[in-house]
Formats: structure tokens, sequence, C-alpha cells
């Protein structure tokens, strides 16, 4: 007589798997400029799938953002839930900084526009991204950022 546990070490079994890769436009979810945004217009691109945002100059003249000035970018860009189940959707990391001296340092969040810092997004809806950037004493010229961001959308 033998008698069964139930319990295994390994198992392999074929299954069939579909995935498609789309455009940013075409994914479930959809991360994109704002339409009719003259902030997302402006420092906002798109290339190959991929967004990319750019404060550094304003093409009228301008260049940054203030020193010792909180400057807030609305509606920079959104993210659309094109899935078949409410998302909760999270930019990380929340903040960047770029100190480079006692006196000096960059701050920029980026921030959804109903909730911080998850924000549920439900089927067929959008959320508007803002950033805030702020700059302290010495941070000119020589104190940029260049960072990476991550959306991430978990199903809750």
């Amino acid at each position: 007589m033998t008698t069964g546990t139930g319990a295994f070490t390994s198992v392999t079994a074929d299954r069939d798997v579909s995935v498609a890769v789309a455009d940013d436009t075409d994914a479930f979810l959809r991360i994109e400029q704002v339409p009719g945004s003259p902030n997302s217009q402006q420092h906002v691109t798109q290339t190959d799938g991929e967004l990319a945002i750019d404060v550094s100059g304003s093409g009228n003249g301008g260049s940054g953002v203030n020193i010792d000035g909180v400057t807030v970018f609305r509606d920079l860009f959104q993210v659309g839930n094109q899935g078949t189940q409410a998302v909760d959707v999270q930019v990380t990391p929340l903040s960047l900084v770029e100190a480079s001296g006692a006196n000096t340092t960059l701050v920029v969040l980026v921030v959804p526009q109903t909730d911080f810092p998850k924000v549920r997004v439900d089927t067929g809806e959008t959320e508007r991204y803002d950033m805030v950037v702020a700059a302290t004493d010495d941070a000119v010229d020589a104190t940029k950022l260049s960072d990476t961001i991550s959306v991430v959308a978990e199903a809750p």
C-alpha cells in the first residue's frame, strides 16, 4: 500500500501564451502628452515609445527654473487605462534630488492631480501628472538633473 502527500518539487507543463507589444498610445497603459496643454507640447517629447520631459529651456529665451523658487509645470503628461480592470498607478521614484554643495539643491517631484502618491485609474479613465521643481541658493548652471522615472501600474 502506498500513499501520496500531494507535494511536489517541480512541474513542467506546456501552455500557450500570447503577448503583443504596442506603442504607448495603443497599450493597456497609455502614457502620452496631454492634448492641448502648452506645458506638455513645449516640454514633453515622445520618441520610440519613451516619454521625455525637458524643462531646461523655454524656446523664448528662458533657460531653467528660478533660484530659491518653486516652479510648477501643470499637465505635463497623462496615463490612461485601456485595460479591462482598474489599476493603481504610481510614478517612482517619488522625487529626484541633485545636490552639489551645502546650499545647492535641485528637487523634482512628479505628482498626479487627484491623489498622492498612488492614484486609482479606472478602465477608460486618464490621470494627468504635474511636475514641481524647487531650486535652492546657488543652484545655477552647474546643477542639472538627468534621471529616469518609471510609471508602475498594479491591479488593486
